[in-house]
């Protein structure tokens, strides 16, 4: 099970995530505005994605 500690500290890497996401979006788009723009923000978004799922994996297999 997870404890509150756990799901604080998830509560947390989702807000952060989350207001990363929209600064990130923000400065890209204005920086490149473009559809190559649009394409760098895909790419640099799978990356966030990738990371967030290797922290969740490590989390479980701390908790383990």
């Amino acid at each position: 099970m997870f404890s509150f500690a756990s799901k604080y500290k998830e509560g947390r890497l989702h807000a952060f995530t989350m207001v990363a996401h929209a600064v990130k979006s923000v400065i890209w788009l204005r920086i490149l505005g473009s559809y190559d723009g649009l394409n760098t923000l895909s790419m640099l978004n799978e990356g966030i994605y990738k990371a967030q799922f290797r922290h969740r994996k490590q989390a479980l297999n701390n908790e383990i």
